[in-house]
Formats: structure tokens, sequence, C-alpha cells
């Protein structure tokens, strides 16, 4: 045999080996009796249907919640451990010092400290629950042979997931979709160079620079609720921490926010609405959920169903509910979990449906402190700091990290900036402030809130499990069999002595915007039955300025909320009764609203004066482009050109602005090219059409080193970028003909897988990508990642659900990409190409469908029974206990 064949079989025989071990490493079995010891728990069924979908049914909520941490840890044990090592402040055990500055972060945040004293106080019944989907996740862990590939490559052992760690995650959503801090060092910066009304505009902070106000609770909803309380314009905001010039310099390139921007590169948004039965087909309510977080691979959100107490119709279940008086719970709820977390958190029971969305209300604060020695200045007074001392153990290095956590009464301090580009990360501030955020509160309802509202017979009690939570902060909208639709904002919110919310950070050394409590269940932004027949919950502001509190005075309008209630009113104006279909096609608009709003002022202003301005070619590339635009439907679809240009033209325009603002690169694109601050330019725009007053078109936020000879520089940059479009899109394309610039080539949504993202080889298997549709202002969202010079998207909507509530009806849901992380199954992407082309599955329930589409069936078996099952075949022996325990371990 020659040298090269021998070569060739061993490399043959090499990858065999490989592709074995691999398989061996990922693979899954959905079916089989795994025995446990755990007799409350008694007997789960873990069903799963033609997607991997688990079904899991037992007979309390112990149980379910067993099976739920079993059939979690099964598909996404990985996820999982992935992010309580990132909330436990855990990641430079994984990634060495280039983890320090999220080690740091978290610790400083402390979400593992408040973790453990919520954990120490919880009721009972609770504390049950959550251990015993720790039972069950552990239970997986345990019976592995092998670890999975991910922590192989990783050099990852396994960890005994706990209650903590199940609280850990819960902080870190409260985090994670509560951040208005994040925003509030940009706005200060703003503030400190120009003045807090340019900030406040610029940030879309205010009811009148709102580019258009689509609300989901009016003046007639408070009042109906008792929220009304008439706003005053004019009222002072609360004080703004004074800066040296020397602190404002180092302001102006505070990157605190960097940390977070990381995690998550834009900010997570939702929609939701409901359809009073009014106006549907079926006359019973129809909800459509859709949840926006960061794509990933595996999918945030998990799809599961469980099914509690009667539907397991066993001889135990009666003599328990007729003779014993135990509880027999009888519910169906399926929806979405966070893997790592118990119970729906979005879905439907018989009784009620509910989709989230983030409710955007200002959860979190930063304080600038005046720190003497060990204490701090407040009202006149020095205060002693409380310091905690932590350690960050480093992989590679046998000394940990010593980290002292400050706290001031209002949280802990943040002394330090990251700057991910310098050669230590890890840089000294100039000033010190204090975190305030909703999280630090020491308590936990989310279990005890679900079980009521999965428990729930009546509209009442739907609406005491909402007000039962303490967050994170969400707006739901629902829907009931009874035929009541709402909405309704979620979760504690604070109450400043000054009741109208700063935008900036606050001056420490004062009381005056402390909070002082939070909001009652009565309090909390909410609207029942509205008289329109509709309710659209879309990131969008949750009130009109005169609610309660002013909590809503600061908040913004969403172009998707203005979309929908467009698309649903224009069914009401022509009679049109609605059903899931119409619902389906709802999700999958891609018209850009403020695009068609928009266009018909910059047709106007180019005819009128682009000649004038730009030069001969110039003129000539943009009215090319424009051209193109006549006519167009406004539908950012991925085989659309138009789409192409008009986001282009956009890009250009973003990019060119705000260059006078004297912060970091990064930071200034994080405003201009941010959802955010389109409500200010396209106001501006409107505004130069309708007015036409040569004044307002040179402004400082225009002005640019290329425009610096113009004397108009805002409709030079305007119409200039029109101009750009062409020549980058050639390049780009490779082509002249426009109708070949279709949009999704250049707009690819993308999958990174949660740890191999960016490892050469592994990303090509585990990351998937899409030619994708629509931008961040449609409902079928894609956000464009124009801050890193990309039109690609890393964002979009996870999760599709349409309920109607008809008894007859039927659901329907999809994810992104699958329920499975392991890559080699069948269920890592099979939902993938369903979704892109907006496709559903049908969203099954109950012991009927349990038991029709099941494929495969994991029992998790408490062992005792068998032993009750020979004491009884012995007892007429007069068979001793020990004989029987013999017995039945001969048998097992």
């Amino acid at each position: 045999m020659s040298f090269l064949k021998k070569t060739s079989l061993t490399i043959l025989l090499l990858l065999t080996l490989l592709a074995i071990s691999i398989f061996i490493l990922e693979y899954r079995e959905y079916n089989g009796t795994i025995y446990h010891h755990f007799e409350k728990y008694g007997k789960v069924e873990i069903s799963r249907d033609n997607y991997g979908i688990s079904h899991i049914k037992a007979k309390t909520f112990l149980g379910a919640a067993f099976g739920q941490g079993y059939a979690h840890a099964q598909d996404r044990l990985f996820q999982v451990f992935l992010k309580t090592k990132l909330g436990r402040g855990e990641m430079s055990t994984l990634k060495g010092e280039s983890g320090i500055p999220y080690d740091i972060f978290f610790k400083t945040l402390g979400l593992k400290r408040i973790a453990e004293e919520i954990i120490a106080k919880l009721p009972k019944e609770e504390l049950e629950i959550i251990q015993a989907y720790c039972d069950g996740f552990n239970l997986y862990q345990k019976e592995l042979n092998f670890r999975p590939i991910e922590f192989i490559i990783t050099e990852a052992s396994l960890q005994e997931y706990t209650p903590v760690d199940i609280m850990i995650n819960d902080r870190m959503m409260f985090l994670l979709l509560g951040y208005e801090y994040v925003f509030e060092p940009i706005r200060t910066s703003l503030a400190n160079q120009f003045n807090e009304e340019i900030a406040i505009k610029m940030f879309a902070g205010s009811s009148d620079s709102q580019f258009v106000d689509v609300i989901i609770a009016d003046d007639e909803d408070l009042k109906r609720q008792n929220l009304y309380e008439k706003f005053v314009k004019g009222q002072s905001f609360s004080h703004r921490a004074e800066f040296t010039e020397e602190q404002k310099q180092a302001f102006i390139s505070f990157s605190l926010q960097d940390v977070l921007l990381e995690i998550q590169s834009v900010p997570n948004g939702s929609n939701a609405w409901v359809i009073h039965g009014n106006h549907t087909k079926s006359g019973k309510p129809i909800l459509a959920s859709d949840p926006h977080l960061t794509n990933n691979i595996p999918c945030t959100q998990y799809q599961n169903e469980i099914i509690i107490g009667s539907q397991f119709y066993s001889l135990q279940i009666i003599l328990n509910t007729f003779f014993i008086n135990q509880k027999d719970e009888g519910i169906s709820a399926i929806g979405t979990s966070l893997a790592g977390f118990p119970l729906i958190q979005n879905g439907r029971t018989d009784y009620v449906a509910w989709g989230n969305t983030v409710l955007f209300a200002d959860t979190s604060d930063l304080y600038k402190e005046e720190i003497k020695d060990d204490k701090y200045l407040v009202d006149g007074e020095l205060r002693q700091i409380k310091t905690i001392q932590e350690k960050i153990f480093i992989k590679g290095r046998e000394d940990p990290y010593i980290l002292d956590v400050k706290y001031t009464h209002r949280g802990p301090i943040i002394s330090y900036k990251f700057d991910k580009f310098a050669p230590s990360p890890l840089i000294q501030l100039l000033f010190l402030a204090s975190i305030c955020q909703n999280g630090e509160i020491k308590q936990a309802t989310q279990i005890r809130a679900t079980q009521i509202i999965l428990r729930a017979k009546t509209h009442k009690q739907v609406l005491e499990g909402f007000g039962d939570i303490v967050g994170p902060v969400l707006a739901v909208s629902y829907a009931t069999a009874d035929g009541d639709i709402g909405f309704y904002g979620y979760g504690k919110i604070p109450i400043h002595k000054n009741t109208i919310q700063s935008q900036f950070i606050k001056d420490g050394t004062t009381t005056e915007q402390d909070w002082v409590r939070f909001t009652t269940p009565q309090e909390q932004p909410q609207a029942h039955n509205p008289r329109k027949g509709y309710i659209v919950t879309a990131n969008n502001k949750f009130a009109t300025d005169n609610m309660k509190g002013f909590l809503s005075v600061n908040m913004n309008s969403t172009p998707r909320a203005y979309r929908l209630s467009q698309m649903i009113e224009e069914y009401i104006k022509n009679r049109k009764k609605i059903d899931v279909e119409d619902m389906k096609k709802m999700q999958a608009d891609t018209v850009d609203a403020y695009g068609c709003d928009i266009l018909p002022h910059l047709f106007k202003l180019y005819k009128e004066r682009a000649r004038v301005i730009l030069k001969k070619e110039e003129f000539e590339q943009g009215l090319r482009m424009i051209s193109h635009l006549e006519g167009w439907d406004c539908r950012i679809d991925a085989n659309s050109y138009q789409a192409t240009i008009f986001m282009g033209w956009e890009y250009f325009f973003a990019k060119s602005l705000l260059h006078q603002f004297q912060s970091t690169e990064y930071d200034r694109q994080f405003l201009t090219m941010g959802h955010l601050f389109e409500h200010f330019y396209l106001k501006e725009i409107q505004k130069w059409s309708i007015e036409g007053n040569q004044k307002d078109f040179d402004q400082f936020w225009c002005k640019t080193e290329e425009n610096k000879e113009q004397q108009f520089s805002c409709l030079y940059n305007l119409f200039i970028a029109f101009s750009k479009v062409e020549s980058y899109m050639e390049k780009e394309f490779g082509t002249s003909e426009v109708k070949k610039w279709e949009w999704g080539i250049i707009h690819t949504n993308n999958y990174p897988h949660t740890a191999f993202a960016n490892i050469p080889i592994l990303n090509k298997i585990y990351n998937r990508s899409v030619q994708s549709f629509g931008n961040r202002r449609t409902v079928a969202v894609a956000i464009q990642n124009w801050r890193f010079g990309s039109f690609s998207s890393a964002y979009g909507a996870n999760y599709r659900m349409i309920v109607d509530m008809d008894k007859n009806g039927k659901d329907f849901w999809i994810t992104d990409t699958g329920v499975s992380e392991s890559v080699l199954s069948i269920h890592y992407d099979d939902q993938f190409k369903i979704h892109k082309n907006f496709g559903y599955l049908n969203m099954e329930r109950g012991l009927i469908s349990y038991k029709k589409n099941q494929k495969h069936l994991k029992v998790l078996e408490y062992q005792k029974q068998y032993l009750v099952h020979y004491c009884l075949v012995c007892i007429t022996q007069y068979a001793t206990e020990s004989q029987v325990q013999e017995i039945f371990m001969s048998k097992a």
C-alpha cells in the first residue's frame, strides 16, 4: 500500500472518529425513562413533537417545574451556563483577562449578592418551584457521560444550577430591559456642551419632539383608571449634576455603557397588539405578540407547554382529589420561557393570552457623588460609604483580582470607564457615580404572580397576577376568554421626590431626586377594554403626559406602533372584521410608515432647492437616486432596490450629523444613528419643507468639515446623501444596474452562536445568516447595524405568536431558529426558513394534542413507585420491607 494511500486512510479514519465523537457529545436522547429520587415531583412526562418542542405533563406545579428544568437543560445547557457566568461576574474564568471588565461591572452591580438575599427570604411555595426546576436541570447534567462539545472547546466544567442562579438570571433581565441610565451619560454630555433643551429634543424626550405621537393609554383611559393628573408644561426638571471643565472632558469619553452595548448592541423591544371581539370575525379577542431580542442561535425564547393536574386522569389523581382534598390544578399553559427560568412568560391558557413588550419606564438612574475619603456628601452631611470586597478569579492566573465595591444609600459606585480599545481597558474616571436600579429590590414575585395568571378564571384574577409582579418592568397586552382586552404596565416603577423624571445624571449631593417609593398596582400604567376596540404595545409611549406621577413625560413613540395603528384603523374604517390571517399579514408588514410620511418632503425639497446647492454632477447623481423612489410603496422588502436607495440615503444623512458634538465617534453614532434621534431629524426635515425658513437650513448639528463652505449645511447634507448612494451601492453590489441592488443582499439577518460566533471554522458551522426584509421602523423588524458601518442586522422578532380566544379558533407560533443548541440536532434550525418566510407552526395544546403530536417521550419516573408496586405484590406473602427493597433493587 502506497504512503499516500495509507495517509489518506489514516486521515479518513481520524475524521470518522472525530465525527463519531462529536455526534456522541452533541446527541440528545428524547426517548426513554430516567429514574429520580424526588418523591414530591412524582412521574413527569416530556413529550416532543415534530419540531422537538417539549410538552411537559405533571401532576403538580412542582412536577412541571422539575420537567421544565430537565427539558431546558437538555436543549439549552450551555446557553444557561454562559448567561449565569456573566451574571455572576465569572467570565474571566473562561475568557481570561479579557473577561475582567465584564466581571468588574457585574460584581459591582452585585447581582449574585442581591439574588442570595432574595432567595434567603423567598416564601416556601415559590422557593420549592425554583428548587424543583434546578433539580430537573441538574438531573440532566448528572446523567451525562460526557461534557457537551461547547464545554470541551471552552474548557469549562459543568456547574450545578441553583436557586441563586435562577435569581441572577432574573435580575439580569431587570438590568437589560431597564437601562435608561445607559442613555443618561450621552444626554448629560449633550447638555454640558449645548443645553438641556437640545439634549431632550435630540433624544425625543418630550411630547412635542415626537415625529408622530402614538400612545397606549389616552386621557380617557387614564380617567377611567383614576390615573389622570393634568401636566403643566414648563415645570422644571430635576437638578442636573454640575461638572468642572476637567470632569466634562473626562465625561465626554465616558463609556460606562459600552459594557452593556457589547452585550446587546441595540435596545430590546417588541410588538404586541390585541383586537376586541367587536372587530374580529369570531367575536372573540385575537392577540399577536412578537418579542424582539438580539439574534442568537440558539434563540433566546424557548417554546414549551406545561400540562398540570387532571389531564393525567390517573387513579392516584382521582383519589387525591376526592378523598385527600388535594387541589387538582387542571392547567394547560403554552408559550415561551427564558431558558434558565421556570413556567411560561409569554403565552396562553384556556382563559387568558398575553404578550410582553418593554415598557421603557425610567427604572435606573446615575448620581454624581462627591466623595471625601470613605464618606460621601448628601444634604450638607457626610455619610459613611459601605465597602464589600469581591474576588475575580482569572483563567491562567493564580492570584485573584481584588475588587472593592463601594455603596452609597442609592446603590453601588461606578468608579471606572471601560475602553475596549485601550491597552488597559479599565480607566479610572475623574468623577464617581452611583447607580440606582430597580433590580436592587430585594423581593421576587415572578413565580407567585405567574401561578396566579396560569390559574386565573376571571379578569380580576388576571390583573391581580400582573399587579403582583415586581419586575422587570414590561408592558403586557392581554385577552381573556370572556372577551376582555387590556394593557398593563407591570413591575415596580420608582417615584422620585421631584415627580417629573430627569433624563440626565443627577446631583448626588442632594436627596431631591432620590427614589422615595415604588408605584402600587393601582398606579401602574394600564387600560382595559378601551373604546377604540384595540390596544397596541410596541414600545411606544405608554400614556399621555397627564398620567399621575408624570411617569410618561419623557417617553417616546415608535413607528411600529404608528404602522400597526394605521392598519387596524383601516380595517375598522372599512368595517372589515379581523381574523388570524389578517394578524399574520400585520406581523409580516414591511412598510416604513415614517418613510412614507417623509418622502413627499424629500421630493419637494430636492425639486425646489437641490440644484442650487449641489454641483451639477452631484445633483444629477442624487436626482437619479431620488427619482427611483417616485411611486414606491415604502415597503422594505428583501427584493426591493428602492428600499436600498432610501436606507442608503438615510445612512449617509445620519452619518453627517452632529459632528460638533465633542464626544467619542462611537457615542456620536450611537446617538445620530439610533432610533431616538430619527424623531429629531425627520421632524426637522418636515419643518424645512413646510415652513421654508432659510435660517433653519444651516444649524450647528449639520456642520461638518465637508460642508464648511456651504450656506445651507443641513440641506447640503440632505441632498449630498442621495448623491453618495449611487457610488457607494455601485461599489457594494459591483454593478450600476440599480434594480439589482436588492435590500436583502446587503441587509442580512445574522444569528451568531452564543459561544462560537467569532471563532474561525466553528463560526461557519454554528452561525446562521439570511437575506432579510425590514428595518428598525417596520413591524417586521430587522434593525440595520449602522453604528458599525454595516447594513446587516443582528436583531429581530425572535418569536411570533397569534392567539384566537374563540374556543374553536387556531393558534400559531414560530421561533427564528429552533429549540436545540446542538448543531447536529435537526431542531437546531428547523424553524429558521419557516420564520424567514413568515410561516407558522400550529400552537396546539392540551391532552389530545399532547398524544396526537407525540414523536418522542421521555419519562422522569420516581423510583419509589416501583417499590410500592412490589410491596403490593408481596404484602400477601408478609414480606418485610428489606425483602421488598431487595426485590426492587434486583429488578431496577
